[in-house]
């Protein structure tokens, strides 16, 4: 399985990704997480509930704290 993250915004206090399910190429969910706080709020409503959105969830920690936001990305798992 792979999932993939598109950047959708980037501003002083938060950053949102659409996650998607690149093998199916379906939207799971969007990501918005606080720069500051590290909290996130999914489009859906939901809490985080798949290894999708965990997994993106992961990646957009370490860009908070790399200070890099790529437009793409993708990992995978087997």
């Amino acid at each position: 399985m792979m999932f993939e993250m598109i950047l959708l915004d980037n501003n002083d206090k938060s950053v949102t990704y659409e996650v998607r399910n690149h093998d199916r190429d379906i939207k799971i969910d969007s990501i918005t997480v606080n720069k500051y706080d590290k909290s996130y709020v999914l489009e859906s409503g939901k809490k985080i509930d798949n290894q999708f959105v965990s997994s993106s969830y992961r990646v957009i920690l370490k860009c908070l704290k790399d200070g890099k936001y790529p437009k793409w990305y993708a990992n995978g798992w087997g």
